[in-house]
């Protein structure tokens, strides 16, 4: 646990994920609580402590916000050069790979500080792009062409109902040198 990152409340959180993503057991143990110098009260800091314990979500939201700009901007910009039956999937697709190789690095940097080389995380982040882009481009075709909506607003739809999922793998599957210490209790 000594490897686990964070302080105070932080630590905490990070602790009980990397049980949890290591597969180490724990269990809920009531305790007696002590308060030093005679305070009765908690000292967590509702917003510094809250930030902290949720920063990492908060950095993919932003790293995602930003992808997403990538992404949007660019399927606003294909979709005006190809048209026809399949112009929005044609648009979706090629978007969505910039927008993922700009998302790569983003996440792998700032987000999760992956230490472990681009090999490692690479392919299993490309897996889960091609994943996502399928699970993407149907989600999104259901929307345009069954449901009739407009291709703009039923992008936006779908990358919403994506974000967490994605978040969720990356964390757990793709960008682990953060728990790496954790696997070796």
């Amino acid at each position: 646990m000594a490897e686990v990152p964070g302080e105070r409340y932080e630590y905490e959180m990070n602790q009980l994920l990397a049980c949890i993503q290591q597969h180490i057991p724990f269990e809920e143990v009531e305790i007696a609580t002590i308060y030093e110098d005679g305070s009765s009260s908690s000292h967590f800091h509702v917003i510094r402590d809250s930030f902290l314990i949720y920063k990492q979500l908060l950095h993919f939201a932003a790293s995602s916000l930003s992808s997403f700009a990538v992404d949007y901007l660019l399927f606003c910009l294909f979709s005006l050069l190809f048209n026809g039956l399949y112009g929005t999937v044609i648009a979706n697709i090629t978007a969505r790979v910039f927008s993922a190789c700009f998302n790569y690095e983003v996440n792998r940097r700032v987000v999760f500080k992956d230490a472990q080389s681009r090999r490692s995380s690479f392919w299993r982040y490309a897996l889960l792009a091609i994943m996502i882009l399928i699970c993407n481009t149907l989600i999104l075709s259901f929307f345009v062409y069954i449901l009739h909506w407009h291709s703009l607003l039923a992008k936006i739809l779908t990358e919403i109902i994506l974000f967490f999922f994605s978040w969720t793998i990356q964390k757990t599957y793709i960008f682990t040198s953060h728990i790496k210490g954790a696997a070796n209790l």
